[in-house]
């Protein structure tokens, strides 16, 4: 996903012709060289050249370095969250929390340059078997926070690669056209549809017009987009990757340009979920320790997009504005997450994310520009969400060519209904305390009360759940107790209780087990996971 959290006017998300500006996507791809050699490739608009070839407008660069916080969720295919994986970025490492998340602070982008372009990789062994996955990062000087830079892993040996060239109807090379990849379509409960992983993995054309998506995990139904801003965008679905010894997959691409588009139609399907964590971001690779959240219910909560749709009162006539209202922050880390219906549209150039807390009169801002035309989430990070505090969102798309024109008044689609959530407090753990030896095979699991929560949901695992699955089952690691998440039995406990006496399969003394607890409000629209602790049987 290629995106900006933006807090200022709309129209400085447009791009001037007459006046070069800095890039204001944070991009992701594949190769460093080629995207370093093209610094163009985050701007806006990658207007037409003289010659054999289409490249981007020249950039400023800032007199000054500054720094960035990168951050973003490594899972699997499926977009079951890895944890323990360790992500690496310009010479930082860190690890992959109980969420699949991770955050590299202080990313430098040196003096001189307008953004720091690379590969941020993930690497992990599980089962024995190397792991591993990739994306492309644009790190923006003067942005505080680069989000949303998702990871997909997989086991290194089944990987493979698409690559090919994109050029307009005249074979001229585009260079800094944007290639997005993504496993899907598939259609949901509701009939909308939508992708499995997180977001799309992306690269960006060389001077060659070449392109290379690689650490692919196989699969047979990769949808492709190639866009570039005012051509039409081109797709191709069902594209196989096969692994080794199979040859890399090539798919090449034939842009049509145009000085027009229909403006494109509102999203549907929007429905939003906050999930509120533990403050610690990540914890030390290979460590024993687990002090940090565990997303024990995630996996659920997001499996196949099966969410229920929580709307606050519509409305489609409003206006986006500038007005900023961010609250104070209460000692959590909360995700808003985002969901909406895929759909196939040749001249989206993405979708423009609006939030507001209050709808009376609305006073919605643009907090984010998404750049993929596969998206179908958005997860707003901002450590300015509140637990008790009403968020409302709105997403409107964008199309490649009037948005890209400089046209301030073109190329947005209306807004879409209007979702609210309302993030609940942090959760934490009583007893047992973590690593202690019970002294009886039905331990009273004992937790903090949550307010506005409705119920609580223990989760019992007999291993530490690295790779939290409902998917993999080769891989995956699921809880003893519930075996059936959708039968949860005496593990899901009505508030205002909290506690729990464990009534799941009989413990095997001296074996350590971990568990946690999700708290969930009457809707199902926000939801408070706890720190994952250990007990040892007696």
């Amino acid at each position: 996903m290629f995106s900006e959290s933006y807090r200022g006017r709309r129209n400085e998300l447009k791009f001037d012709h007459n006046r070069p500006r800095l890039a204001w996507f944070k991009s992701m791809g594949r190769s460093l060289i080629s995207l370093l050699a093209l610094l163009a490739l985050g701007s806006l608009i990658a207007g037409c050249g003289g010659g054999d070839s289409h490249s981007g407008p020249p950039i400023i660069t800032n007199p000054n370095g500054s720094t960035t916080l990168l951050s973003g969720t490594v899972t699997d295919v499926n977009g079951s969250p890895i944890v323990g994986a360790s992500v690496t970025f310009n010479g930082q490492t860190v690890t992959s929390t109980q969420f699949g998340t991770y955050t590299i602070p202080n990313v430098a982008v040196p003096a001189g340059q307008s953004s720091l372009v690379g590969a941020v990789q993930a690497t992990k062994t599980i089962n024995g078997a190397p792991w591993s996955g990739q994306n492309i990062v644009e790190a923006l000087s003067g942005e505080p926070d680069t989000s949303n830079v998702h990871i997909v892993m997989s086991p290194s040996a089944t990987q493979n690669a698409i690559t090919g060239t994109v050029t307009d109807t005249s074979g001229h090379v585009l260079r800094g056209a944007r290639v997005f990849a993504s496993v899907g379509p598939f259609t949901g409960t509701g009939g909308g549809q939508f992708f499995s992983n997180l977001s799309s993995i992306g690269t960006t054309t060389d001077q060659n017009g070449t392109y290379t998506l690689a650490h692919l995990p196989p699969e047979t139904n990769y949808t492709l987009t190639a866009s570039f801003a005012g051509f039409v965008n081109q797709t191709f679905s069902n594209i196989a990757v096969n692994p080794p010894p199979a040859a890399a997959t090539v798919q090449p691409f034939q842009l049509a340009a145009s000085s027009s588009s229909p403006t494109p139609p509102m999203v549907t399907g929007l429905s939003a979920l906050a999930v509120t964590t533990p403050t610690v971001p990540t914890r030390a690779a290979g460590g024993t320790s687990v002090s940090g959240g565990l997303n024990a219910l995630k996996a659920w909560i997001f499996a196949k997009k099966g969410l229920s749709r929580h709307r606050a009162a519509a409305s489609s006539s409003i206006t986006l504005k500038t007005k900023p209202t961010r609250a104070t922050p209460a000692g959590s880390i909360i995700e808003a997450d985002l969901f909406w219906d895929y759909v196939n549209i040749n001249n989206l150039f993405g979708y423009e994310v609006a939030q507001a807390t209050n709808l009376n009169p609305p006073n919605f801002i643009s907090i984010a520009l998404v750049r993929d035309p596969l998206a179908d989430r958005f997860s707003d990070v901002d450590l300015g969400l509140t637990p008790d505090i009403t968020y409302y969102y709105s997403i409107a798309r964008l199309d490649t060519i009037n948005f890209t024109s400089g046209n301030t008044n073109a190329g947005e689609g209306p807004p879409s209904d209007t979702v609210a959530v309302d993030p609940l407090g942090p959760i934490s753990l009583v007893s047992p305390a973590s690593g202690a030896r019970v002294s009886s095979g039905t331990p009273t699991l004992t937790w903090t009360a949550v307010n506005r929560a409705a119920m609580y949901q223990i989760l019992v695992y007999d291993r530490f759940p690295d790779l939290q699955s409902d998917t993999d089952t080769v891989n995956g690691v699921q809880p003893i107790w519930p075996v059936d998440p959708h039968a949860p039995g005496a593990s899901s406990v009505a508030a205002p209780a909290v506690s729990q006496t464990y009534q799941g399969p009989v413990l095997v003394s001296g074996h350590t087990y971990y568990w946690a607890v999700l708290a969930q409000d009457s809707v199902g629209s926000a939801f408070s996971v706890s720190p994952i602790q250990s007990f040892i049987a007696p």
